[in-house]
């Protein structure tokens, strides 16, 4: 008989979560916000939004399905902004991360990262996502790359800072791996893992920005605890298939479910009662030590090991090594 209870992670696809990193490219077209809507899955990390203050404040109304988390909102004109579309009662709950007395603050204030807790298994378990934008211009300009780095690093700090907790980075970091020193070797000591390796070779090689010769740039970095939930990873077409394709990863929940044994107890149920054993079956003879209980209290093993009647080798000779031995 088993119960349920501890906190072993289960593998399965029931308690998997889908996590969608599109990059929008704005969200003024008539209609990408409703086509957004249709495509989201448990979480969508949105980058390059564009989306200035009244923007942010008029298209939740359209979302009733969803929490929708605004990174901060951008200037007039900005091409940067994200934020993060979180389908209700996919978790216990969720709420934003601030970053107050931390670096990671300006890089907020400028659109370009945000951070959520998603809390499953009645809020007793949580994971933390960032979305990050990167700068344009990193891949060719070195200042650009010094300043995406050094968000990087920045967000890097702050996982750490918050403990042992599975965490992923997602988003258009407008940079690849090979481009970066810095990426390269946060990957090559473990430190985050490209969710990338947890897809088939074909996926592997599917690019997700699609202008001039095309490149990957789009991605999901995972800590070594969320790493271990990790099992799929997809490239698929985005709101502007000609622009970005996006990333679609899932993660197994961890539930608390843990395997206990214990006695059954006689089924006294008239519905579904136990099965009659076969007119055959003969159940064993159990003898009874009840005989020489008084030997085994005086200490008489001698009297006892002889006394007809008792099957010593059915109950084993440990017991009876146990008590020569005292």
């Amino acid at each position: 008989m088993h119960i349920i209870f501890g906190n072993s992670p289960v593998h399965s696809s029931k308690n998997a979560i889908n996590i969608c990193v599109a990059n929008t490219n704005g969200l003024s077209k008539e209609g990408r916000w409703e086509q957004i809507l249709k495509r989201c899955k448990d979480v969508t990390i949105l980058s390059e939004n564009h989306c200035a203050a009244i923007m942010q404040k008029s298209l939740p109304f359209t979302a009733k399905d969803f929490h929708v988390i605004w990174g901060a909102p951008v200037n007039q004109g900005s091409r940067s902004g994200v934020a993060f579309l979180v389908r209700k009662g996919s978790f216990w709950n969720v709420r934003p991360i601030s970053f107050d007395q931390s670096p990671c603050l300006k890089h907020y204030n400028d659109g370009r990262l945000h951070a959520i807790q998603v809390f499953y298994n009645k809020g007793e378990r949580y994971l933390i996502l960032y979305a990050v934008y990167g700068h344009a211009g990193a891949r060719w300009e070195q200042n650009r790359r010094d300043e995406l780095e050094t968000l990087l690093h920045d967000v890097a700090q702050d996982m750490i800072a918050r403990g042992s907790i599975p965490a992923c980075i997602a988003g258009d970091f407008n940079l690849q791996v090979q481009e970066s020193n810095f990426l390269q070797k946060y990957i090559n000591t473990g430190f985050w893992i490209d969710s990338v390796s947890f897809g088939s070779s074909e996926e592997q090689n599917k690019l997700t920005s699609h202008n001039k010769n095309g490149s990957r740039i789009d991605m999901l970095m995972a800590n070594s605890l969320a790493a271990e939930l990790l099992f799929d990873y997809q490239v698929k077409p985005g709101v502007l298939p000609q622009d970005h394709s996006e990333v679609h990863v899932q993660l197994h929940l961890p539930i608390g479910a843990q395997c206990r044994y214990v006695p059954c107890q006689p089924n006294n149920d008239p519905i579904v009662p136990y099965d009659l054993p076969p007119s055959k079956y003969q159940p064993p003879q159990i003898d009874s030590i009840t005989s020489i209980n008084p030997l085994l209290q005086a200490n008489d093993v001698s009297t006892a090991l002889f006394t007809p009647g008792v099957n010593w080798r059915r109950r084993g000779f440990a017991r009876f090594r146990i008590l020569k031995t005292v």
